[in-house]
């Protein structure tokens, strides 16, 4: 089981998170504040297109730690060497789901409706997009942390099954190829009805 003690999170780690949380606790926000971000900092963030946990599963890193302990999980090593958690949380817990989820296998679309995927660029990398009028829910949760001396970093968490880093030329051949074969046979969701500003 995890040892929440051994597990190392700053304020980076937690305004990542934002985008995979509804929202940002008082104190959370207090936190980042203080730390030089600012309120549009945390607005951009908290807006971005992404998996979502649902506020009564977590609303900060150190509830959703809480809520992995309380759970079984599968732990398999990534190529980068980081630990990867993967919880699938029962349904008679959470009946609505932990979370949404904005990454889905293209196989997941309906055959007839896989000529409406579009290429839009996301961090700087063009990849598959698809639109839908409701993100689908799931009771997976992954969670990423990478080894130090003592004990782990938080990297990410999200609902959803584990998934590659997004491909950039600066990585190892190896991993860049493994994360572009991932891509070509997924998609990032977003809304249908949302103003895309881009």
């Amino acid at each position: 089981m995890l040892d929440l003690k051994t597990i190392q999170f700053n304020s980076q780690s937690a305004f990542h998170m934002l985008r995979h949380f509804e929202g940002v606790t008082p104190e959370m926000y207090t936190t980042l504040i203080n730390e030089g971000y600012t309120q549009k900092d945390i607005d951009n963030e908290l807006s971005l297109v992404g998996s979502k946990f649902n506020a009564v599963f977590a609303n900060n890193i150190i509830s959703l730690l809480n809520r992995f302990q309380q759970y079984s999980y599968n732990e398999t090593i990534g190529m980068n060497g980081n630990s990867i958690l993967e919880c699938n949380v029962p349904l008679s817990d959470f009946q609505n789901g932990i979370g949404t989820q904005a990454v889905v296998p293209i196989q997941d679309i309906p055959e007839n409706e896989r000529r409406f995927i579009y290429l839009k660029k996301t961090r700087d990398v063009e990849l598959l997009h698809y639109k839908v009028p409701i993100f689908p829910i799931t009771n997976v949760c992954t969670l990423i942390l990478k080894p130090v001396k003592s004990g782990w970093l938080f990297i990410s968490a999200f609902p959803g099954a584990p998934a590659m880093p997004i491909p950039i030329s600066t990585m190892d051949l190896a991993l860049y190829a493994s994360c572009k074969k991932y891509w070509d046979n997924h998609v990032f969701l977003s809304k249908k009805y949302e103003i895309d500003y881009s």
